[in-house]
């Protein structure tokens, strides 16, 4: 799932100061990227989450499977330059990430601002297509509006790798969801970067996701992903299982 996405999902739900997490799912993609070849990935994504309140930090990777000679540069799938020298089928753990973001309440209207950050460490094997070989960076900025029961948000993200021969992509997304129940949500968004391969066409993607809780602990948030372009996967989908392992008292969300 883009994780601007998850931001602003998290963004509508209410936060817990001290608040420890483990989520996982499963994650598929498929598109030629703009390359002349197909190049499929089946994720199983884990990260463990700390939530302190208005901030939170992160840790996670993903167990990867991937047919094609694209490679994945982080947990989260995203996919970039040819890695592989041929369409053999292989496996293995993807790159560490690390991150934190962020929130408050917007000082001048009804929503929300949010900060992110983080590194992208080289864990994986940048020959087998599974990481970037770097240490790359991360950041990015969120502005939410509450129109209660809708919620808007906009986003703009950068990336910095050090591989050889690779653009610094710049991103940015909107998206718009509808709050259903306590904590339910509907939503759609529009996102589009650089790409990170001078030359192709920038990536974008268009989602739609719903999720909520199936009990006071376990969250679930399932999208559908498609591309707008030829540097784009062509079609994704994905289950996400948050799992909460312990809280302190309520806090206030950032939309109160």
């Amino acid at each position: 799932m883009n994780g601007w996405m998850l931001a602003a999902i998290l963004a509508a739900t209410p936060c817990e100061p001290m608040e420890v997490s483990i989520s996982s799912g499963l994650d598929w993609s498929s598109g030629d990227y703009g390359l002349d070849t197909e190049t499929s990935a089946l994720l199983a994504p884990i990260s463990i989450d700390l939530d302190l309140g208005d901030l939170t930090l992160s840790a996670g990777g993903a167990y990867a499977v991937i047919e094609g000679p694209a490679g994945i540069t982080a947990p989260d799938g995203e996919v970039f330059a040819p890695r592989a020298s041929d369409d053999a089928r292989r496996d293995g753990f993807t790159d560490l990430s690390l991150g934190g973001s962020w929130s408050r309440t917007a000082p001048t209207w009804p929503g929300w601002i949010a900060l992110s950050g983080g590194a992208t460490l080289p864990t994986a094997d940048p020959d087998e297509g599974l990481g970037a070989g770097s240490s790359d960076l991360f950041a990015g900025l969120e502005l939410g509006y509450d129109a209660d029961p809708f919620l808007l948000a906009v986003n703009l993200n950068y990336r910095a790798t050090d591989v050889a021969g690779l653009r610094d992509p710049v991103g940015a997304g909107v998206s718009i969801l509808r709050l259903v129940g306590a904590d339910g949500v509907l939503g759609a968004s529009l996102d589009a970067r650089q790409s990170t391969i001078p030359g192709l066409a920038p990536q974008a993607e268009i989602s739609v996701f719903a999720g909520g809780s199936i009990s006071p602990s376990v969250r679930l948030d399932a999208y559908l992903v498609t591309g707008l372009t030829g540097a784009s996967s062509d079609l994704g989908f994905g289950l996400s299982l948050r799992r909460s392992l312990g809280v302190t008292d309520r806090a206030p969300s950032v939309r109160n």
